[in-house]
């Protein structure tokens, strides 16, 4: 896992040198969500406006970490912003010492109001010859697969399964039968309702590495 540190000097706290050394915080923000965030700004929750972008030109990927270090002890806004522009302030954390992580996810981002809303379901019905026990879901430019949408579950020829909540975007989609065999369907767009995608045989059987 990549380590990206940055020692802060929020705007509106440099402090000179003279005089006992202020106590300092450091954090760690983890992003296990789906989102690239391109933007990080920290506020003092008592100013009413933020200082500079925190990431630079770097973009903290989902699967990645970001570690703020050396900000005055004391409470703080905290802005993300992701690849599309969705804002999401999370205000009033209080930071002191050594913080831990704050792991972010798809449902936090989600909830924040001002964030990116619209989201994408979609129902696959299995229509093939094949059972499928997993399937794995990724945004396009991502290089990692998030989690086995299907879990503990096996989506059994004639059933179907619906994939809800995830944010709109293009997705890889892929998946795996009982005799580990792999199928990847790229680059699908999925927002709103997406309805139903009918799985055959003929689909599977075409597709490379099945």
């Amino acid at each position: 896992m990549r380590f990206l540190t940055l020692a802060v000097c929020v705007f509106v706290l440099c402090l000179p040198a003279s005089g006992a050394a202020a106590k300092t915080a450091t954090a760690t923000l983890v992003n296990n969500t789906s989102f690239e965030l391109h933007q990080i700004f920290l506020s003092p929750s008592h100013e009413s406006h933020w200082g500079p972008d925190q990431l630079g030109q770097e973009i903290l990927e989902p699967g990645y970490q970001y570690t703020l270090s050396g900000m005055p002890c004391g409470k703080y806004d905290v802005k993300l912003v992701d690849e599309h522009g969705g804002e999401c302030v999370i205000q009033g954390d209080y930071l002191c010492g050594d913080a831990g992580q704050w792991i972010l996810t798809d449902e936090e981002l989600l909830e924040c109001e001002g964030f990116k809303t619209d989201t994408a379901s979609a129902t696959l019905i299995n229509d093939s010859s094949f059972d499928i026990y997993a399937l794995f879901i990724s945004p396009t430019h991502s290089n990692r697969w998030g989690p086995d949408q299907l879990g503990d579950e096996v989506l059994e020829t004639g059933y179907s399964f619906t994939v809800s909540g995830l944010p709109c975007g293009d997705y890889d989609i892929k998946l795996v039968d009982e005799d580990r065999d792999v199928c990847v369907v790229e680059g699908v767009y999925l927002c709103g309702a997406e309805g139903e995608s009918v799985l055959t045989d003929e689909e599977l059987l075409d597709c490379q590495g099945w």
